[in-house]
């Protein structure tokens, strides 16, 4: 009889489910896509009750197309967008209102008057992060000021918050288990960073009540069953983890020093640095990594908040291409003297600047430029991007990165990774696995199902494609300079 592991992928613009053999295999992959709003400038929203249809439709899809039922899986685990914020009534499971999601930047001002009132670094002791809209505790205080049910909800004693992690699993369960993990917990700026565990101080800063968040639990854990309604039988969840930090443990980074950079709506820039805590370099910020069972694990990260959603604005508004596929043709046909810089800063600048005015930049237009030299410069942004988090994170630390493991969907391209490589003069290692997010969730279960731990993982890692430093960059460094200077210019655009 197969057994396998089913783990829920839930990210910014899709619901998926990834199936796997006992041996961390992929047999499966089944996606659907799901609907941003922008009702307003600034807003980015997403229909909770469309997430859970979606991804309850995703699940059953694959376990019907391979033949699966439920007696033949081990275990489930989650994996999702982070600081995309959910409430909902506790009797039903209903969502009360859109989820708020991680790029929306509707309490700026909020979140900056807070920075002016108590500093950044109050914030950064307690929680590792600092006072931004990106995070999940000024969006959780938004709602509980301008829905009028979260407030009827909450003096009832029927109100739930938190991050899709725990709605899913609320959902799941109905009812049953309220909880997520620290990794999606270290996101809200309401855990304390030190214990992890919610924190008082920053729960009266916010002025949100403990009653109506999830418990917070190691990565590996007892999450509680899958109604058996749902699938004929009950069904165990063992492991949930933030997509990102799920990204790490799937691309094996589990020694202090070992990074990777995930490109996909955004792109995520993490650095395990082992069991300590320690402050990040400025324009950073320290998060969790996991807890598998032996304490906390902490990362530093760099968020930039545009990739993708770069090459979409590339792809469908400016009909520069028609598939992901061609970037790497239509940048070898690209000018090699253009001085063409693009700041993708759409809805503002992510690390190291936080910049929320900041708004996108392409300068440097010739008489013959062309299409090509366009997309080269998107691409050649993010690199430059990624760049200024690297740099941040090498001057902090001991020893410099000497490489760097990546992965999502824009990493499919080479043009990125060889640029990556020139640029910051370090090998630029990809794995073979397109599904490096899902995989790190898979390892966890295995983890808990044979009772193992990372020296045990060795024999279950997939192989890799590297990319090496080969070529001069006296140009490239040229534009890097120039890509600086683009930046400052791009920033505070909007008040």
């Amino acid at each position: 009889m197969k057994r396998y592991f089913l783990v829920i992928d839930q990210g910014t613009s899709s619901c998926r489910t990834v199936l796997f053999d006992i041996n961390c295999h992929i047999i499966a992959v089944n996606q659907i896509h799901i609907r941003n709003y922008m009702p307003q400038d600034l807003w980015a929203e997403q229909n909770p009750e469309d997430i859970w249809a979606k991804q309850l439709e995703s699940m059953k899809k694959i376990m019907e197309e391979n033949g699966i039922i439920a007696k033949d899986i081990i275990s489930i685990g989650i994996t999702n967008q982070r600081e995309t914020t959910v409430a909902w009534d506790k009797r039903t499971g209903q969502a009360i209102t859109n989820a708020i999601v991680w790029s929306d930047k509707r309490t700026n001002l909020y979140c900056e008057t807070l920075a002016k009132q108590y500093g950044h670094d109050w914030m950064m002791d307690r929680s590792g992060l600092n006072f931004n809209a990106y995070f999940s505790a000024s969006k959780m205080r938004w709602i509980l000021d301008h829905i009028p049910q979260a407030n009827i909800l909450l003096a009832e004693g029927n109100l739930c918050i938190g991050t899709i992690d725990s709605y899913l699993l609320f959902r799941l369960t109905k009812g049953k288990s309220f909880c997520t993990d620290v990794s999606n917990a270290s996101r809200t700026s309401l855990m304390n960073i030190h214990t992890g565990k919610w924190d008082d101080s920053l729960l009266s800063l916010f002025a949100i009540p403990s009653s109506i968040l999830p418990e917070i639990r190691p990565n590996i854990d007892n999450f509680g069953v899958v109604d058996a309604l749902i699938f004929g039988s009950e069904l165990p969840i063992r492991a949930m983890c933030g997509d990102q930090q799920s990204s790490l443990f799937g691309q094996a980074c589990f020694s202090s020093g070992q990074a990777k950079s995930t490109y996909g709506t955004g792109a995520f820039i993490l650095q395990h640095i082992g069991d300590k805590f320690r402050l990040p370099p400025k324009g950073l910020v320290t998060t969790i990594a996991w807890d598998i069972g032996n304490g906390l694990e902490y990362a530093i990260e760099g968020s930039i908040f545009n990739a993708g959603t770069m090459l979409d604005w590339l792809k469908y508004e400016m009909n520069l291409f028609e598939s992901a596929d061609q970037i790497d043709s239509i940048c070898a046909m690209a000018s090699e003297d253009q001085m063409l810089i693009m700041v993708p800063a759409f809805d503002g600048l992510g690390a190291p600047h936080w910049d929320p005015g900041a708004r996108s930049l392409l300068i440097g237009f010739q008489l013959n430029t062309q299409k090509s030299d366009m997309v080269k410069s998107a691409i050649e942004g993010l690199v430059f991007q990624t760049k200024e988090i690297l740099d941040l994170i090498n001057q902090d630390s001991d020893m410099a990165l000497k490489r760097l493991k990546v992965d999502g969907g824009i990493s499919q391209s080479n043009f990125l990774l060889q640029s990556l490589s020139n640029v910051l003069d370090i090998e630029i290692i990809r794995s073979k696995s397109h599904e490096c997010t899902a995989m790190g969730i898979a390892y966890m279960l295995w983890i808990d199902d044979h009772q193992g731990d990372l020296a045990d993982l060795s024999h279950q890692l997939r192989g890799k494609e590297v990319f090496i430093p080969n070529e001069k960059q006296d140009f490239q460094l040229q534009k890097w300079r120039k890509y600086l200077e683009a930046v400052e210019k791009s920033k505070s655009w909007i008040s």
